[in-house]
């Protein structure tokens, strides 16, 4: 059921609620064989890093402006 834009809405109204509410900064984590974020994630403008505390998870971020 991958691409159907509920991802995307649902992320995109999550970010539009949270400036609403004032959060400048938002961040997830996604675990090694979890791939489901990573396509969504970039089309959505969020920078991804490894956690530098467990190398098998991938954090990604994102400023609201």
């Amino acid at each position: 059921m991958a691409g159907l834009g509920l991802g995307s809405m649902l992320m995109g109204y999550l970010i539009e609620v949270a400036r609403a509410r004032g959060v400048r900064h938002t961040y997830a984590a996604e675990a090694d064989g979890c791939t489901g974020f990573d396509a969504l994630a970039e089309r959505m403008v969020f920078r991804s890093r490894p956690d530098p505390e467990d190398r098998s998870v991938t954090v990604f971020e994102r400023t609201l402006a």
